[in-house]
């Protein structure tokens, strides 16, 4: 289903000359290749603070087209954050 939605944001993108924040597809990737890392709430639907940090980085990849420099006010654990920014650049040749 991430892939289906993801495709038809990047066809409106390209549409109107716009850029897509590939949160989805990072979401995807990580829960399944790290499922010890809790992306969403209980509800199995909404981010946890975790999950939403994750999209914090996509829309600034996006947004800026380069990742962010300083993660330290995420308070995230280093190797959370290094996986993030790695999985976010992995997308980045998607963005603009």
């Amino acid at each position: 289903m991430g892939k289906l939605l993801d495709a038809a944001y990047c066809k409106a993108a390209e549409k109107y000359s716009a850029r897509v924040s590939h949160v989805g597809l990072c979401f995807e990737e990580i829960f399944r290749e790290h499922a010890q890392i809790e992306l969403y709430n209980e509800d199995l639907s909404h981010p946890s603070y975790i999950g939403t940090c994750l999209g914090v980085i996509s829309h600034y990849r996006a947004i800026f087209g380069e990742l962010p420099k300083k993660l330290d006010s995420l308070c995230l654990e280093d190797n959370v954050a290094k996986l993030f920014l790695t999985t976010v650049e992995k997308y980045g040749d998607q963005y603009g």
